[in-house]
């Protein structure tokens, strides 16, 4: 299954989530604390770079990184990088999910406000919402069907 950016972002967050599973200083560590990559399956715990590094093959992940630099550079300023925070001195566990989940929060909203992503491929390249409405007639369920495939949640 292709995830979008911000079903990249939730699974990030859920490979994040247990305590004991975010990392500081290396990529990813094995149960014994050891230095491995977050693609080996000794891999335990994760720092955020590490745990986005796990989609990386996924088409939302440029995105899903794209939005959390984002916030990061609003936040800490240009240059900031997922892995300089993440290491940050003092950072906390508490502190990547509640990035994680704002970044999510905020792209969900922005997905919801403007309907559809034009980057992902439930438009079909349109470059609008517009667009992509306007190229045929549509059906109120084909367009509760496109935001279900961009918000990765069905509507009710």
């Amino acid at each position: 299954m292709s995830l979008n950016h911000i079903q990249v972002l939730a699974a990030v967050r859920e490979a994040l989530a247990q305590p004991g599973a975010w990392a500081q200083e290396d990529t990813a560590r094995d149960a014994s604390g050891e230095p491995v990559r977050p693609s080996s399956p000794e891999a335990v715990c994760f720092c955020l770079w590490g745990a986005l590094s796990l989609f990386s093959a996924q088409p939302g992940w440029a995105g899903a990184v794209a939005a959390l630099d984002r916030v990061l550079v609003a936040v800490q300023g240009i240059g900031a990088g997922i892995p300089t925070w993440n290491d940050t001195p003092g950072r906390t566990h508490a502190q990547v999910l509640a990035l994680l989940d704002y970044v999510i929060g905020t792209e969900v909203a922005i997905a919801r406000a403007s309907w559809i992503d034009p980057g992902e491929p439930t438009c079909g390249g349109a470059n609008s919402l517009h667009e992509w409405n306007d190229a045929k007639e549509r059906t109120h369920a084909e367009v509760l069907e496109a935001f279900d495939r961009v918000i990765g949640e069905p509507t009710t």
